[in-house]
């Protein structure tokens, strides 16, 4: 299995995106939803100054696996950022899954 991570560019990348959320959160954050398509996509268009947000799929060839977003502040605190991504259940462990992870840039 060779997995590519890719940048998303576009709104199609954001559907995709947005279709691994629909699947993902309610099973690892069992009573939740995802958020809207509408606010996810105003979410991914929105110039914001305070803080940057890149969106990345995870795909085994055409077919996609997972998504993640990269969260960090412009403003203050600019060490700091926030990795967030779910996993469609198919391609992973049995169980609810959600890795996130701190870092600090260089």
């Amino acid at each position: 299995m060779t997995v590519s991570i890719a940048q998303v560019a576009d709104l199609d990348g954001v559907d995709q995106w947005q279709a691994v959320e629909e699947q993902s959160v309610p099973f690892d954050q069992p009573g939740l939803l995802a958020d809207p398509l509408e606010e996810t996509t105003s979410m991914f268009t929105a110039v914001r100054r305070s803080e940057r947000h890149d969106w990345y799929l995870g795909c085994e060839g055409e077919d996609v696996l997972g998504n993640g977003m990269l969260n960090y502040p412009l403003l203050d605190n600019l060490e700091n950022g926030q990795w967030v991504s779910f996993t469609l259940r198919g391609p992973r462990p049995a169980g609810p899954y959600r890795p996130t992870a701190r870092c600090r840039r260089r």
